[in-house]
This record gives C-alpha cells, structure tokens and sequence, in this order.
C-alpha cells in the first residue's frame, strides 16, 4: 500500500494545493476517490458493512477505503477524525467529512450537512482504524462459532476505541450467543450511555430484559428503540 499511496500523495500535493499551500479538501478528496476509481481494478461495494467484507474478498467497503484514504489524508498533513455511523465508517477532515465508498452520492460535504444525513454514534483518531481489523476477526471467528475468540477480537476492538458503538454492539451479541446475559446487558447499556439512540441496542436489550422475565423494563426498551428508528427515518441507508 505504501506505494501506491506514495504515486497519490505526489499527485494530490501538486492538484490540490494552491499557491500559499493551502488545500482544498473538498478538491482534494474528491481528486484522490477520482484516481483511485480511474487506477484501480478493485471495486467498491455498495451498502457495504465489515460483515460483508468478512463474507467477500477482492472489494473496498468503508473500512478498506477509510484505511487508505487516512493514510493518505494524514501524509499530505490533514488533521483527519474517523467517524463511526451504525454500519458505516466515514473521515472528516477541518471543514468537510469524506464518504469514502460514495459512488452517486456525494463523496466529499461540509460538515453541518453531514451531521443531519448520517446518524453518528461516535467519532475516534485515525488509530481506531486498527479496531475495524479487529472488528474483522471477530466477526470471521463467530461465523466460525469459535466464541472465545470472538469476544476476544472485540475485546481488543473496544480497548482500542471504547466507545465505537459498533464494536460494542458486536461484543453484546456474541456474550448473549455465549448466554452470559448479564454481561450483554452490561454492554448495551454502555452503548447507550455513548448514543441513547442506538435502535439495535435497544432491540437487544429488549430480548435480554424478555429472558429475564422483566417484561415492562423490555417494553420500555422495546419503545425506544422504535422512537430512534423513527427519528433516523430521514437518515440515508448504508
């Protein structure tokens, strides 16, 4: 990766910058989803999540893409920040956040119109990338049925980055399919405590509270959870 990140870094430095040297991060994101599309055999997937990535090979989705891009973006001197949306992963830089995988949608918008499209549930440093690769081994480890080591990736994942929601719902999922109930509990409500609004979280909580014989608090949690998909209605699918 390191050079063909290299030939798109010479690249972007001399389309990008101006004469004082400043960038233009709308130019320049959309200049380096231009060439690596234009250079590259490797398609992008649409509506893709790490679970599709642990099922296909040979693709970009969001995490890949986010990956290179923030390697590239952090080389050419911009402050980047990884931003985790339920199922998707996107880069904001000062002015403008970046949808790496966009391919009819915008790729690059400012900020304020970004927050009223995705529905984000936490933002990390560019570090956190190496939680998705985590993220990856727990997901390809479940498919396996091999627990453990599941819970262990996403262990390493929520260590990482502590509060990516996703992870987090991850680890829930795989300590109830181990039926330590209380520690899946114990995990939703952490999410919820970093986005209130997390739908899936809230539906396995319901489950949880169900099995546990605690029918009204599970109704409770049942109702929000339909509150915060009716308020993300609006919001665009991944």
């Amino acid at each position: 990766m390191g050079a063909a990140n290299g030939w798109l870094i010479d690249n972007a430095n001399s389309a990008t910058r101006g004469p004082s040297g400043n960038v233009n991060e709308h130019g320049l994101f959309c200049f380096l989803s231009d060439e690596l599309r234009r250079n590259s055999n490797v398609p992008f997937e649409k509506n893709s999540t790490v679970i599709t990535a642990a099922e296909k090979s040979g693709s970009f989705d969001c995490y890949s893409s986010s990956v290179l891009f923030a390697d590239v973006l952090t080389r050419l001197g911009l402050s980047v920040t990884v931003v985790y949306a339920p199922g998707h992963v996107l880069l904001e830089g000062e002015t403008h956040m970046f949808e790496t995988t966009a391919i009819h949608t915008p790729r690059a918008m400012p900020k304020t119109r970004a927050a009223s499209q995705y529905p984000i549930s936490s933002r990390s440093g560019v570090g956190s990338l190496t939680a998705a690769a985590w993220m990856l081994a727990g997901h390809l480890y479940a498919q396996q049925d091999h627990l453990s080591r599941s819970l262990g990736a996403f262990n390493n994942a929520v260590n990482i980055s502590p509060e990516n929601t996703e992870a987090l719902f991850n680890k829930a999922k795989v300590l109830e399919r181990m039926n330590m109930h209380g520690d899946a509990m114990e995990t939703c409500e952490r999410i919820l405590k970093v986005n209130g609004s997390y739908a899936d979280a809230l539906d396995q909580m319901t489950r949880l509270l169900r099995k546990q014989g605690r029918f009204m608090e599970a109704f409770k949690a049942s109702f929000r959870a339909g509150a915060a998909r009716a308020r993300n209605d609006g919001s665009q699918d991944f």
